[in-house]
């Protein structure tokens, strides 16, 4: 009896902890922390190199390949019929190649040059992130010389800026 019990137990914590694991991942690919562990129950052998997670026109789709591909710099991986590249979308950009086993996602998140006395001077590409400018029509100047002075690459270097105070008979022309 006590030996019925305990694979009754055995079997209520299995299917316990496979229903959470499935709702966990429905609909969503893992966090990046939690890929290998999903790779490893979703493929078996091998699971890093042939496990991929892309999201698709209905969700995500997980799947197990024999080989990885790659997009190029400035599109993701995502699965409409079959995984192909697209442009990342416009508050992204992805400036090297994304492997289609690691992510559908582009990595980078745009900047919005949104701090005190900033605005943005250039969109940036797929590949490239904005470029942002001090107000100077306001009184702002950049805190630190850029290496291009009248514009700023805001994952590359110092963007802030201050309000800076003109002599007399003087104006802030650039």
């Amino acid at each position: 009896m006590i030996l019925l019990l305990k694979i009754l137990l055995l079997i209520f914590t299995f299917s316990f902890d496979i229903s959470i694991s499935l709702e966990t991942y429905n609909g969503q690919c893992p966090h990046r922390s939690q890929m290998k562990t999903r790779a490893s129950w979703v493929c078996g052998s091998n699971p890093l190199e042939n496990y991929s997670c892309l999201y698709g026109t209905n969700g995500s789709v997980e799947s197990c390949t024999d080989k990885s591909d790659y997009a190029a710099p400035g599109k993701r991986y995502v699965v409409k019929d079959n995984p192909h590249p697209e442009n990342c979308p416009n508050y992204r950009y992805q400036p090297y190649k994304l492997w289609s086993n690691r992510s559908s996602d582009c990595e980078f998140i745009k900047s919005e040059c949104g701090e005190l006395g900033q605005i943005m001077c250039g969109i940036g590409t797929t590949i490239k992130d904005v470029t942002c400018r001090c107000d100077h029509t306001r009184g702002y100047a950049f805190l630190t010389t850029p290496r291009n002075v009248s514009l700023c690459e805001p994952t590359a270097e110092d963007c802030s800026c201050f309000l800076k105070i003109c002599d007399k008979n003087f104006i802030l022309a650039s």
